[in-house]
């Protein structure tokens, strides 16, 4: 019984591994920000061209989780639903309110 349960544990742990590994990579290579949505969040350009969107759909809610910064484009970065440049000291700087203020100063036009 014991062996059943660390083999079910340890199934568990690599998938959950091997889905990072693949949002990590999926929102590297088509992972975008959708700017006309309120608040901006991510879309994958690939499911544009897709008959099905599975990616929005397996991968969609994963950008709303905080369990770290998740690379959209060399500067842009998600997090928690949250958008961060990459500074050139290394340290983050919150672009989501930035992206707000944008789309209501262009919606006013």
């Amino acid at each position: 019984m014991r062996k059943r349960v660390i083999i079910s544990v340890a199934v568990v742990l690599v998938l959950a591994l091997g889905y990072e590994i693949a949002f990590r990579c999926v929102a590297a290579n088509c992972g975008e920000v959708n700017m006309k949505a309120h608040p901006p969040r991510v879309y994958f350009s690939d499911d544009l061209l897709s008959s099905v969107p599975w990616r929005g759909s397996l991968f969609g809610f994963r950008t709303q989780l905080p369990f770290g910064k998740v690379r959209l484009c060399p500067k842009l970065y998600v997090s928690g639903g949250r958008f961060y440049g990459r500074l050139p000291d290394g340290g983050w700087q919150d672009l989501t309110d930035t992206m707000v203020e944008y789309q209501k100063a262009k919606n006013e036009k």
